[in-house]
């Protein structure tokens, strides 16, 4: 299976900018696999789309006001699916989430 690694540094407030992702995986048939919140600067998501679906991912980024900035080399496509690795950087001036974990034990 081949892979696609993209990030994305965004002035976009972050939630409109994870649903604006969310929906352009969406629309080249894609899924979320995984994902993972970093306070509120950055984001990490997996997925998978299919290889035939790649151009139309990146049109559906570029339309929604992202610049991604592809990482090694894009998969050709082909009758596969590909999985995704996305870096998302959230630009503002917010100060840090910061949240309470409970003890464990």
């Amino acid at each position: 299976m081949a892979f696609l690694r993209l990030e994305i540094v965004t002035k976009i407030e972050r939630n409109q900018a994870i649903t604006k992702i969310k929906d352009a995986i969406g629309c080249a048939e894609g899924w979320i696999a995984d994902h993972k919140l970093f306070s509120n600067n950055s984001a990490s998501l997996s997925f998978e789309i299919p290889s035939k679906a790649i151009e139309l991912f990146l049109l559906k980024l570029n339309e929604a006001g992202f610049k991604p900035e592809i990482i090694g080399n894009k998969p050709t496509a082909n009758d596969e699916d590909i999985r995704c690795g996305l870096a998302i950087t959230f630009v503002h001036n917010e100060p840090d989430m910061k949240r309470e974990v409970p003890p464990f034990g």
